[in-house]
């Protein structure tokens, strides 16, 4: 996927895709403005570069749940006041209204998963988080790494050599992979699994 070159800012806010956006040039307009836009295999994957300081008031796709990875190194930038981090993920639900601002020229990725997705049905732990995602979340975090996975999942996806489908399998796998490593590892409960004589013996 190329990144379409816009010369005007106003040009730049026009392009972002499947949001009801108003978005404010905070700073000089400069001439680095780039978006670019693909359909993975029914994901919609979009990439976007903001040449100066700007804010950006939306209201989410009420059709897909999207996913706001701001791509560090970057300047400071914040989704509904919480900064985002090397291991923070933008919630953006649908039909809910949010606000993304950045100090200053920035990257971004978006991730918008339809909720008709088969990742939404039935009561495994991917589905469940999705769907609680949907109904509330607005900043998530978890291990910087898996966040990178799904940043460079989406980076393939949109590769001219990279088959739609196979993108689309990517990404989901790594969606997955960072919904598992945020579950907590449960600690043993109840009663010893040896008899309370052998406790009492042991050193």
């Amino acid at each position: 996927m190329n990144l379409h070159h816009f010369e005007s800012f106003d040009s730049y806010a026009q392009a972002i895709l499947g949001a009801h956006a108003r978005v404010f040039l905070l700073g000089p307009r400069g001439n680095g403005w780039r978006i670019g836009h693909l359909d993975v295999g029914g994901i919609d994957v979009q990439r976007g570069v903001a040449a100066a300081p700007n804010l950006c008031e939306a209201t989410g796709r009420s059709t897909h749940l999207t996913l706001l990875l701001s791509q560090p190194p970057s300047s400071p930038t914040w989704l509904n006041g919480a900064p985002f981090a090397g291991d923070s993920i933008g919630i953006m639900a649908p039909s809910r209204g949010y606000a993304f601002r950045a100090a200053g020229p920035n990257e971004w990725i978006t991730i918008a998963l339809p909720l008709g997705s088969d990742l939404f049905l039935g009561s495994g732990l991917t589905a469940q988080t999705l769907r609680r995602w949907a109904d509330a979340e607005s900043m998530v975090h978890t291990d910087y790494l898996h966040v990178a996975a799904l940043r460079d999942a989406a980076i393939t996806s949109m590769a001219p050599s990279c088959p739609p489908e196979i993108g689309r399998r990517l990404i989901e796998q790594r969606l997955r992979d960072l919904i598992a490593s945020r579950t907590p590892v449960e600690r043993c409960r109840g009663r010893p699994s040896i008899s309370m004589s052998k406790l009492c013996e042991s050193p």
